[in-house]
Parts: C-alpha cells; sequence; structure tokens
C-alpha cells in the first residue's frame, strides 16, 4: 500500500567541495555503508537493547548497499534490505506475536528516521523512504549536488594500495600439443585474458602462464606411432624441417595413435615406456628431436591465434619441470605427505568430510611420472623461487577434483600455510582455481579433439572476421561521402569480429555450460539480441562522434550540472565503476563488468534521446558527461581485452 510508504527530505547540509579528505577516501557505497551501518546500529540499540555484535555473521560486512539502476527515479538510486533479514532475528526481544512483516515494517521505519537525523547523511542524502514497494527496505536518494562533485572528479584509475607489492601468477588457456584448438579452448584463454588485464589494473605484478601439455602418455603415444608407421626418411624431414608440416597433420597422427593406445595393450605398453625414454633421454636421442618438432608445429597455430586475440602470456610447458619432478617427489616422501610402496610412490588426499582417503600416485613403478606430479612441481617452483603471493587457475569444472587434491597436498607439505582470519581459513600464498563450464555440441556433448567432431578456434575467429567484414559493408554501402576503404573495412572488421567473439563469451557466467552454435552466439541471430556488442560499440561511436563536433566548445571552467532524470542516471552509473571493478575481481567473473558495460550503453542512448546537448543551455555539461561516459566505457571494454572503433 503506497499510504504505508514514509518518506524522510532531509535538510541539505553546507556542502563541502570533494577535495575535503571526508569524500574522497571512500567511494559512494562504502559511505553508505558506513552511515546506514551506523545509524542501523544505533536504531538496534534505541529500539532492540542490543548492540550490532548480537546479530553475529549477519552484520560483519555492514549493510548491504544496492544500486537500483534504471529504476532509481521510483525506488531510489540505492536501496538496503537488510531490515527483512535482522528484523525476523530482533522481534522476539520486543514481541513474540508478532509477524514478520510488521517487524520489518518497524524496523525500516525506525531505521530511515535515523537516516533523516544523521548529519554525515545530510551532506550526500537527499531523501530516504521505508517500506514502499517493499516492506523492510530503504530507499536512498542521493543529492544531486553530490553526484555533480562525485562525477566531476571521476578517474578511470584505482587508488594505489599495497598491491603494488604483490605478485599473481595466472594460469590460463593452456593447450596441449599436437592437438588443435577448438572453440572450447576459447574460455580458458579469454577469461584468464580478462583476468590478466583486471589484476594489472588493480596494481598488481601479473604473471600470465600458458602451461602447455607438452610432457606426458600423449607424446609416447605420438612418438610411437610415427616411428612404427613412417619411414627413416620421413622421420628426418619431420625432425629437420617441421615448418613443412600443420597442426592438421599432428592432429590427424594424435586420433590414430589414440585409437591404438585404446585398442592394442602392447602398443599401450610401449607408449608408457617411450613416455620413460622421452623423460630421461637427452636432446639428441630421436624421441627428443620428434617431440621438440611438435611443439614447433603445434605453435605456429597457437601464435596466430593469440595474435588474432591480443592475448599476452608467457608458454612454460610441463617439459620445463621436468627436471624438478624427482626433488618435488623425494620432497614429499621426506616429509612423510608421500609414501613407497611397490616401487611407486602414491599420497593420500582427503576425498571428503567423513575422513575417507583417496590414494593418488606420483610416480609409476617404470619410473615416470603423472600429471599430478607435474603441477605439484610447477605449483612448488611458483611458491618458493617465483615468490608468487597468489597463483590463479583457470581451468573447466571437470578438474575440480584434480586442484582440490593439489592444494590439499600443497598445505600437508606446508608449501601454502593455512591461517585463522576472523574464522575463515585463508591460504597464504592463496591458491585459487576459477572453474568454467564446458563448452558442448548441437547434441549436448562436449568438444574432444580426438573424436574429429569439433569446431576449431582459429575457423571461428576467420569467420567472425569474416562476418564482421560483410556487415560493415552493408553498413558503408548507402553513406555516400562517408563509405570506408577496402582497407578501413579490413581493420575494423578485425576489431569487430573479435569484440563479437569476446564479449559473447565474456558476457556469460563462466559457471554456466552452453550449447555452441555460430549463429546464435555470435551471427545475426545474436546480432538481432539486445545484449550485443554492437550495440555497445554503437553507442561509444555516437558519443564519439558527439564529442567531435564540439570539441571545439569545451570550456574548463565551467562544472557539470545535472537536471534531467536521464543525465543523473547515467552520472550514477558512470560513478559505479569502481564497484563493477571491484565485483569482478571478488567473483573473479567477466560478465559481471561485461553487464556494466551493456547497461552504461544503454542508458547513454537514453540520455541522448531525453537531453539535447548541441545548442542547449547545459551544452558544457553534457559534453563533461558524454566524456566521462566514453572513458568509462573504453576502460572497461579495454580491461575486458576489447578494441573500440571511432566509427561504424
Amino acid at each position: 500500500d503506497p499510504c504505508l510508504c514514509l518518506s524522510f527530505k532531509l535538510t541539505p547540509a553546507p556542502f563541502r567541495d570533494m577535495d575535503n579528505q571526508v569524500h574522497t577516501d571512500y567511494p559512494i557505497v562504502a559511505k553508505l555503508n558506513i552511515i546506514l551501518t551506523d545509524c542501523l546500529r544505533r536504531t538496534v540499540v534505541t529500539n532492540f537493547g542490543v548492540d550490532l555484535n548480537f546479530l553475529g555473521d549477519h552484520m560483519r560486512r555492514g549493510v548491504n548497499v544496492i544500486p537500483t539502476g534504471q529504476h532509481g527515479i521510483y525506488y531510489g538510486h540505492y536501496h538496503c534490505n537488510n531490515g527483512i533479514q535482522i528484523s525476523h532475528i530482533l522481534k522476539h526481544l520486543r514481541d513474540n506475536n508478532g509477524d514478520d512483516e510488521t517487524a520489518a515494517f518497524d524496523l525500516a521505519k525506525w531505521w530511515a528516521e535515523k537516516v533523516s537525523q544523521s548529519k554525515d547523511a545530510q551532506e550526500i542524502i537527499d531523501e530516504v523512504r521505508a517500506n514502499y514497494p517493499t516492506v523492510g527496505v530503504i530507499y536512498i536518494y542521493l543529492r544531486v549536488e553530490y553526484i555533480q562533485t562525485m562525477l566531476q572528479s571521476l578517474q578511470c584509475k584505482l587508488k594505489s594500495s599495497d598491491h603494488n607489492s604483490k605478485t599473481v601468477l595466472l594460469d590460463f588457456s593452456s593447450p596441449n600439443v599436437a592437438k588443435k584448438l577448438h572453440v572450447g579452448h576459447l574460455r580458458s584463454t579469454v577469461i584468464g585474458d580478462a583476468l590478466r588485464r583486471l589484476y594489472t589494473f588493480c596494481g598488481y605484478n601479473v604473471i600470465p602462464i600458458s602451461h602447455v601439455g607438452d610432457w606426458g602418455t600423449q607424446f609416447g603415444m605420438l612418438i610411437t606411432y610415427m616411428t612404427s608407421n613412417l619411414t627413416q626418411d620421413q622421420l628426418d624431414d619431420f625432425i629437420n624441417n617441421p615448418h613443412k608440416y600443420t597442426p592438421e597433420m599432428l592432429t590427424e597422427f594424435y586420433r590414430s595413435a589414440k585409437k591404438e593406445f585404446d585398442k592394442k595393450d602392447n602398443f599401450a605398453e610401449d607408449s608408457r615406456l617411450m613416455v620413460v625414454r622421452l623423460q630421461s633421454g637427452g636432446p639428441d636421442s630421436v624421441p627428443f628431436k620428434l617431440w621438440k618438432s611438435m611443439c614447433e608445429v603445434s605453435r605456429t597455430e597457437y601464435s596466430e591465434i593469440y595474435r588474432l586475440l591480443k592475448v599476452e602470456l608467457k608458454e612454460v610447458g610441463e617439459s620445463f619441470y621436468n627436471d624438478m619432478l624427482e626433488p618435488c617427489v623425494n620432497e614429499l616422501v621426506r616429509l612423510g605427505v608421500a609414501k613407497t610402496a611397490h616401487s611407486h610412490v602414491r599420497v593420500w588426499v582427503d576425498l571428503d568430510k567423513n575422513g575417507n582417503k583417496n590414494r593418488l600416485i606420483v610416480r609409476k613403478t617404470d619410473g615416470g611420472y603423472g600429471y599430478l606430479a607435474t603441477d605439484l612441481a610447477a605449483l612448488r617452483y611458483r611458491i618458493k623461487e617465483l615468490h608468487a603471493d597468489e597463483i590463479v587457475y583457470v581451468t573447466g569444472f571437470e578438474q575440480k577434483q584434480h586442484f582440490k587434491n593439489l592444494i590439499n597436498i600443497a598445505q600437508a607439505a606446508g608449501w601454502i600455510d593455512n591461517q585463522a582470519n576472523a574464522g575463515v581459513t585463508v591460504a597464504t600464498p592463496k591458491v585459487e582455481h576459477i572453474t568454467f563450464g564446458h563448452v558442448n555440441r548441437a547434441d549436448g556433448r562436449r568438444f574432444q579433439t580426438r573424436s574429429g567432431n569439433t569446431s576449431n578456434l582459429i575457423d571461428l575467429l576467420t569467420r567472425s572476421i569474416e562476418y564482421a567484414g560483410t556487415m560493415l559493408k552493408k553498413l558503408t554501402s548507402s553513406k555516400g561521402q562517408y563509405a570506408s576503404s577496402d582497407l578501413l573495412i579490413a581493420e575494423k572488421a578485425h576489431v569487430v569480429g573479435m569484440s563479437l567473439v569476446k564479449y559473447a563469451e565474456l558476457s556469460l557466467d563462466r559457471e554456466k555450460s552452453y550449447i555452441f552454435d555460430f549463429e546464435r552466439r555470435i551471427g545475426s541471430r545474436h546480432i538481432r539480441r539486445t545484449k550485443n556488442v554492437l550495440y555497445i560499440l554503437y553507442a561509444y561511436c555516437r558519443a564519439n562522434s558527439l564529442l567531435a563536433r564540439l570539441e571545439s566548445k569545451r570550456d574548463g571552467n565551467k562544472g557539470i550540472r545535472l537536471l534531467h532524470q536521464s543525465e543523473i542516471q547515467l552520472a550514477i552509473l558512470l560513478l559505479q565503476f569502481t564497484m563493477a571493478i571491484q565485483r569482478t575481481m571478488e567473483k573473479k567473473k567477466p560478465s559481471i563488468l561485461a553487464d556494466y558495460c551493456w547497461t552504461l550503453a544503454r542508458q547513454f542512448n537514453r540520455f541522448y534521446q531525453d537531453c539535447r546537448v548541441k545548442g542547449n543551455a547545459l551544452e558544457h555539461s553534457r559534453f563533461c558527461i558524454t566524456d566521462k561516459f566514453c572513458e568509462v566505457l573504453r576502460t572497461s571494454l579495454n580491461l575486458l581485452g576489447i578494441d573500440i572503433v571511432q566509427q561504424l
């Protein structure tokens, strides 16, 4: 019932300039959190006679200040719903017979009254409402003067912090040698690169690593197959002239070798022995020379894909840790984490909460080392030699148990210390596994190189560029004097094509799987959807064109004035840039920042439609708002690895 709505118009306090330290130390949400938490504390003390500590974990991080989004004119610029939850806990202190809705209504009413009386709130809050449209929720309207001043000082950079001295190692992409990259490899590559950009932006020293699968059983299979099926001249040619061979040829070798490995026991045994020969042999041995050529052939495709996507990383394959395997396993044995049994070395790790153990082999009877041993050696090296403060693995969720085992063993060995912080166990150095869902075929099954039924990643990127080029030619064909040359269209097509691929991937929640279909994910069926990167690029181009027409009228002596609700809402969204970055980093989900870009573009188009810029009395103010929009959107897209174009 609207009649239940309680509204308190705050009397403005003398507004202090944003150079004052009171405001510049806190983002808007942090400042609101301090004010609302303090008002809630006084409300609880006054009306219930208890302190907020009584609520325990419910109030450990203060109140939950939530941006309201596009509906700010009706439901506040921000709202806070903690009253619904904690009123249920507190109601028995006053009236055991009261219902939850009445308790939530009363708490929100008393809370809003305290906010209206707060001197700190008067500086930034214009109005606070309670209980409508949702009982138990308070709705906050910011003072326009506060928004104007904050927007005037907005800069797309984060404040310096102790992050400057911290090193983060990101392990992502990590393809396997002798296998072509299919569309399923896109997720780890672009998510990892976005995290690399975000960590760098936040002031960390970032080491991006591609833990290439260039060692192990698959090479025993390949080498055994090639030495059994190729002539000596063919083997010599492959060793001496790897540039003559393509990744497709290696993939065919791999598929044939895999079939024999699965069907013939003697071939499988020969392959395992070949792995031992490879791991123990020197650079002059035939297995080593064949392996080296395989890596060179595969690297040509990886390099081209990374060039197209503008992904920066350092290739450090499994083979790099070959000499570290024995010292690593010996250390685990010496520490009692691993034990020798029947000529092989095992470790036992916790499998579940019931105390059941999982037996894992780190060194086999034949002397070969498994996948787990390599990852343990890599983790040990990264902690002890690279001194990483944080290590982040970006792989599919099917490897969740593997990385859980890896972390458990590292903790047992003392490489990672468990420290209790406010009741929460924190690993130092912090080791985190960022998972993502599968990219599936139309039949719902995963893409697998060995099956042969895959969509190659390089083909997807090439097709996206071609699709973007065709689309841009149609857009410019009717522009007359503005029509672009073929060279310019080709340059734009690369930018737009890669933007379509990256945004289609990054806009999804990484934890969800999806079925890959070009038309639905990138092509015309995707473009017809509202939420796509072309809509965002169009908004940027529109704003950039407006700035170009008004650049001569820039006046640094005039400030920003906000009158229309569309520009107020745009200003509030721009001020949420830092919050979007923080939430993205907290969840390790680039989809949060991708969604912010789309919401920002949508609100700018509303501003452009509702607020006349050129020839208006507020021309300079709206010029500045448009300039801030371009800066924030350009920075946000860059953090996702998406380039912009000045004109479509």
